[in-house]
């Protein structure tokens, strides 16, 4: 029998603003410099099983590197061929256990069970194994859901066999999604913990000092000129912006910045402003700022700011409160400062206006933003942080961890589950282009980002629908499960009907 559905609304949106990403990497070692990839540049490890493990805790090569003084950098490498890839699958399907290769569209993770599972590893003084450190290799949270019966809380969504890419992500072996992180869903639920109070936004901004801001405007009209005048070439003026700017400082809320949430905010920062000005060739055609930009005679400059925001065409729970279904289409946007929301989810007043290049980059990244994810799994990966702590937010808001009688023990603990142990992204080079056309010279800079969620439960998209409750709950058969057992895959049509709707 199906229960009713109610949309978040009301108490719940009232008080759900308080929601945000987060995310780290469980048993990454910690290393003087870290590597990420960049546009999914090329770079080198084992794969699969053991073989992602191993490979998973050094640096790599390509991306963002981020070296003991906390100075990111842009360092791209790229494995046209896509050999490294094919050799780094067939190692991973030879090592990985053929229960978890096997690709679910509904795997079910008993949260109780997952704890007793680290804690006895903890215990133990035993690393965690590769299908704790990659959620069972699920790429989607779709259901959230209370167990009365079993005392359990059940996260549930599409998964896959993994490997660990020639870019340095951990993907999935058939579609090649990023995979979910366990310590991506510990940071999550830390900061939505029982009896505490919610983390009320975690955000990245990347931001110039006065002191570059001044400096740019007086390079900017000596430079400005030369351009002009045709007396330097756009690579000598382009640097010269750049040097006369300096480092900008880099600036987290919510999160600690030596966590692998940081460097993913940072990236994924970063990484849009690139796009956005033109610097860098997404995996998508997107429509980038810089070739739409406004022009007029003599020289302009202009500092433009765009930021993520989650936004979920469906979020719903059922009548008891007891169970959540994600629409996971669309999940992420881009938008103009104009449009950011602020933790109560109200437009936030700013000074600049953006203008219609401006609106059309962010209209075309959103648009874009779910097949750039399919093959840049960076942007994979900050998707899957919506997920996460969504979850996490209505656990604790639900009080789910109360009434299956759950505090969060061994992942509540910084000691047995570290999480802060990056070198923190401190600075980074500013992101400017310039352009000369038909007698003008602009050189845009690109502001930050500011991740919202609340964009999720103010959507006019909001529906009722109907879930079978009481046949996800029935999937659940933990009385089958073996000792030691945290994971399984639904195998009702029913089900799997189900968990389609969120795709």
């Amino acid at each position: 029998m199906s229960k009713t559905v109610t949309v978040f609304k009301g108490k719940f949106m009232r008080n759900f603003s308080t929601l945000l990403f987060a995310v780290l990497l469980a048993g990454f070692l910690a290393a003087p410099s870290l590597v990420f990839a960049q546009a999914d540049g090329g770079g080198g490890g084992a794969a699969g099983g053991a073989g992602a493990g191993g490979a998973a805790g050094g640096a790599g090569t390509g991306g963002i590197e981020i070296d003991a003084s906390g100075v990111l950098r842009a360092n791209i490498n790229r494995d046209v061929s896509g050999k490294l890839d094919r050799d780094l699958v067939r190692a991973a399907k030879a090592s990985l256990n053929q229960d978890l290769q096997n690709p679910s569209s509904m795997r079910m993770v008993s949260l109780r069970r997952l704890q007793q599972a680290v804690q006895a590893a903890h215990a133990a003084g035993r690393p965690l194994e590769d299908d704790i450190r990659f959620l069972a290799g699920l790429t989607r949270i779709t259901h959230v859901f209370y167990l009365p019966e079993h005392q359990d809380i059940i996260l549930a969504g599409p998964a896959e066999g993994f490997y660990l890419n020639g870019r340095g992500r951990v993907v999935g072996l058939e579609t090649g999604a990023a995979t979910m992180h366990f310590e991506d869903l510990v940071v999550a639920l830390r900061a939505f913990a029982p009896n505490q109070r919610p983390t009320p936004v975690i955000s990245v901004s990347i931001d110039p000092t006065e002191q570059g801001i001044r400096n740019y405007n007086q390079a900017f009209a000596h430079w400005g000129q030369l351009a002009l005048t045709n007396q330097a070439d756009d690579a000598t003026v382009r640097n010269g912006l750049i040097t006369a700017m300096g480092l900008q400082e880099v600036t987290l809320k919510g999160v600690s910045n030596k966590t692998r949430a940081a460097l993913v905010l940072t990236e994924a920062d970063y990484r849009m402003k690139l796009i956005g000005l033109g610097l860098e060739t997404p995996a998508v055609r997107i429509n980038n700022y810089f070739d739409q930009m406004p022009m007029t005679p003599g020289n302009s400059n202009a500092s433009i700011r765009w930021f993520f925001q989650p936004k979920y065409n469906g979020v719903f729970v059922n009548s008891s409160e007891t169970a959540l279904r994600l629409d996971t289409a669309n999940t992420v946007e881009l938008v103009p400062a104009e449009d950011r929301l602020d933790a109560a989810g109200r437009k936030v007043e700013v000074k600049e206006k953006s203008n219609k290049a401006s609106r059309n980059f962010c209209y075309s990244f959103t648009k874009e933003f779910d097949r750039l994810a399919a093959k840049d799994s960076l942007f994979g990966e900050l998707r899957n942080l919506v997920d996460l702590t969504v979850a996490a937010a209505f656990i604790q808001r639900m009080d789910l961890y109360g009434k299956a009688g759950l505090s969060l023990g061994v992942l509540g603990d910084e000691s047995a589950v570290p999480t802060q142990r990056y070198n923190a992204p401190t600075h980074i080079e500013p992101v400017v282009n310039i352009a000369r056309r038909n007698g003008a010279f602009s050189a845009p800079i690109a502001g930050g980002v500011n991740i919202q969620p609340q964009a999720a439960f103010v959507s006019e998209s909001l529906q009722t629908e109907e879930i079978s409750v009481d046949e996800l709950q029935g999937q659940a058969k933990l009385s089958n499960l073996a000792d030691g057992q945290w994971w399984w895959d639904a195998e009702s049509p029913a089900i799997q009907k189900e968990s389609k709707k969120g795709k």
